[in-house]
């Protein structure tokens, strides 16, 4: 059990250092009960010697006051000769003396005596004097100077008596005074050379692995591998240490061999990334107009249709304004589709747009546009809003002659641009909006047949613009479809 405790150098420290703090614990502890003891016996002395001044002090003042009242009958002398008195009853009873038979117990209880018998005779003087009972008040302060001078005397036998017994005791305390200091003296001398021992053994046993273990510190910080491990030093806490620091010095090596490694193959596969990237902007670049070429020209051909048609039949006026809304859709159309437009730009084209679908179907079809201060300012990638409409009026409408209704909103919703596209037509088929977006995923087209014309053109571009994936919902609007497109808000320039 003792191996076990003291096999830590930490324990073996803290042992050697708690024995001389004992050591001078107890040398301490010694020579503070030594002094205490001294210190009690000065102070009854003294207190004893304050105790019998202030005892003669109050009889002086007795005998001094009542001779002074028997002469002038004054009252002030009275009054003190009455209060010295009353301070004297008070003392006496610290006079008795006790039980004891020794000189000083003796002695004590002859003054108690005394004092008692010249309080009693101060008082019959004053009872005489008060009755004008001249040879009887005069007797009495005889009697009380006289019992005053035996008090003095005995009060002057017990001092001496009392010196005498705190001389003895002093002596006996002197000579053990001394042979505490002697005493005090080896055990502090025992103490600090047991502690010189201690650190001076401690300190080199401490001090030359920690130079041995500095010194490889220093030389593994410079890139120096080369010095080998350390030497064991025992099972205690240097020992682990010095083990400890053998297993990280050759986890550095491996690891920095590693780290070369690696930034080896990481610079070459750096240099094959960054052609990547540069090949894979060109390829997005050319993704990007093969996908704004793909847009659907039906609707062109049957508004030419429709504006020739109304030039035979109506006004020029209204022709007028019929081709230059058209010519407007057009220019906005053929514009250049790298850059992205405001969201007021998408929804001027929407009306323009919308006047035309007006004109085909007269009053069969509702439109609504409306969009939040704010939104308008949106950038937002060219032709993605007309061609939802344009789905929605194609493949939404085709068995709704009247009644027909497409609504356009925009807002800010948490830092994105939200565009609701609604209508009430007959709404998507089942699995149809999974088909769109697996399309979109794969870079094609579903052709001509339910409503899938377009959308996964414009869901692709939504896409490569936002940078995400999750730009287009679809939802169910009872009756119809509602479609939800989510991009990040940027102001557009």
């Amino acid at each position: 059990m003792r191996r076990r405790l003291l096999s830590s150098f930490r324990s073996r420290l803290v042992a050697a250092g708690i024995a001389p703090i004992i050591l001078m614990g107890v040398a301490a502890a010694f020579d503070s009960a030594i002094s205490a003891t001294n210190q009690k016996r000065v102070s009854q002395l003294f207190s004893l010697d304050l105790f019998m001044e202030e005892t003669l002090s109050s009889v002086d003042a007795v005998v001094e006051n009542l001779a002074v009242y028997i002469d002038t009958k004054n009252s002030d002398a009275l009054r003190a000769c009455m209060h010295h008195t009353k301070a004297l009853s008070e003392k006496v009873g610290a006079l008795s003396g006790g039980a004891s038979y020794s000189e000083d117990a003796m002695l004590e209880r002859n003054l108690a005596v005394l004092t008692r018998r010249m309080i009693a005779e101060s008082e019959a003087a004053i009872r005489a004097r008060r009755g004008r009972n001249i040879p009887e008040y005069g007797a009495r302060y005889q009697k009380v100077r006289l019992l005053a001078s035996f008090i003095h005397d005995r009060a002057d036998a017990l001092s001496l008596e009392r010196l005498k017994l705190n001389l003895d005791a002093f002596a006996t305390l002197d000579e053990q005074s001394g042979r505490a200091a002697a005493l005090l003296g080896a055990m502090l001398a025992s103490a600090m050379i047991f502690a010189a021992a201690v650190v001076s053994t401690f300190s080199l046993k401490l001090t030359d692995p920690l130079d041995a273990l500095a010194a490889a510190a220093v030389r593994i910080s410079e890139g120096d591998f080369s010095g080998g491990p350390l030497s064991a030093y025992g099972d205690d806490e240097i020992g682990q240490t010095a083990e400890a620091f053998n297993v990280m010095q050759a986890s550095v090596e491996a690891n920095i061999e590693e780290i070369k490694n690696k930034a080896a193959v990481e610079a070459s596969l750096m240099e094959e990334r960054l052609k990547n990237l540069e090949m894979e902007g060109h390829l997005r670049s050319a993704e990007l107009k093969a996908l704004q070429s793909r847009i659907n020209p039906h609707f062109l051909f049957n508004t030419l249709n429709t504006g020739i048609q109304l030039a035979t039949v109506e006004d020029a006026d209204r022709t007028r304004v019929f081709l230059e809304r058209l010519a407007g859709l057009m220019r906005y159309s053929f514009r250049d589709l790298d850059a992205p437009v405001a969201l007021r730009d998408e929804l001027a084209c929407l009306r323009d747009y919308v006047y035309l679908m007006r004109i085909r179907f007269s009053d069969s079809m509702t439109f609504e546009i409306a969009a939040e201060p704010g939104a308008e300012s949106a950038a937002l990638p060219k032709m993605i809003v007309q061609p939802l409409v344009e789905n929605s009026i194609r493949h939404g409408f085709a068995d709704k002659p009247s009644g027909a209704r497409v609504r356009v909103s925009a807002r800010i919703d948490g830092g994105d641009l939200v565009v609701t596209i609604e209508d009430n037509g007959s709404g998507l088929l089942e699995g149809r909006a999974k088909e769109i977006l697996d399309a979109a995923d794969e870079g094609r087209e579903l052709g001509n047949a339910e409503g899938g014309l377009g959308m996964a053109n414009v869901i692709a571009r939504l896409r490569l613009f936002a940078g995400r994936q999750d730009v287009v919902e679809f939802r169910d609007a009872n009756p119809g479809t509602l479609i939800v497109l989510r991009v990040p808000f940027k102001e557009a320039f």
